[in-house]
């Protein structure tokens, strides 16, 4: 089946998601945060919420009167059990807080890696070790799909850390052209998509359920502000 891919503005998306029919089974629309960022910190050192700041939970309710359940990249470096971690002014989610936003909104969580070294300098076991070795926390954590995606960490990839990604992920992003585009034809796994690292980029993806099970993550960056929209 061939899928129309639609490219909207965040204020478009909105509108079309609230009067759009209803897309066929096999479509959906997933929308990625960059990072697992709770809200903005005054410091390192304090790591307390800065004033007057929208805080994830935040993000969430006003998400969720929308009917969107994002999924949300993590970086197990950042990612502590019941603490919240900054580093700088950004202030991390805990797994706790992951596994809250899971449990009470439907949130979904996909791997950035456990290090936010270039993965295009690591060998072949390190890269493997730093990107298919997270699934496990994912899995213990109860992100059961997080094989869908794996981030490159500061969008930095090249065609063989790509290829040994495809062997434990459905999808990747990471360097590349950016930009809003139309795709007219299916997507199969494994597939690479290019994201763009800009500062407040967003990422899209879309969930394709193949004949073989459940469903998998095809990441679709551009711009900020641009969602990605499939239907059949």
């Amino acid at each position: 089946m061939t899928k129309r891919l639609i490219i909207l503005t965040a204020v478009a998306a909105a509108a079309w998601l609230a009067t759009a029919a209803p897309a066929s089974a096999a479509s959906y629309l997933t929308v990625a945060l960059g990072r697992g960022q709770w809200a903005s910190a005054t410091s390192q050192k304090t790591c307390s919420v800065q004033q007057n700041t929208v805080t994830l939970p935040g993000v969430a309710q006003a998400l969720a009167a929308r009917g969107i359940k994002p999924t949300v990249t993590v970086q197990l470096q950042f990612t502590q059990e019941t603490t919240r971690h900054c580093v700088g002014q950004i202030m991390y989610a805990s797994w706790s807080d992951l596994q809250s936003l899971h449990s009470t909104y439907g949130w979904e969580a996909v791997s950035a890696g456990d290090t936010t070294a270039d993965y295009t300098t690591l060998s072949d076991a390190d890269v493997q070790s730093h990107a298919c070795g997270t699934l496990a926390a994912f899995q213990a954590h109860g992100f059961t799909r997080a094989w869908g995606m794996f981030a490159f960490p500061n969008s930095k990839s090249d065609a063989r850390t790509q290829a040994i990604i495809d062997s434990c992920f459905s999808f990747s992003s990471g360097s590349g052209p950016s930009g809003r585009r139309t795709e007219v034809t299916p997507r199969t796994a494994p597939a690479y998509d290019a994201a763009s690292a800009r500062n407040g980029n967003h990422r899209a993806t879309e969930n394709i359920t193949p004949a073989s099970g459940g469903p998998i993550t095809r990441s679709a960056m551009s711009r900020p502000h641009i969602c990605e929209v499939a239907e059949a």
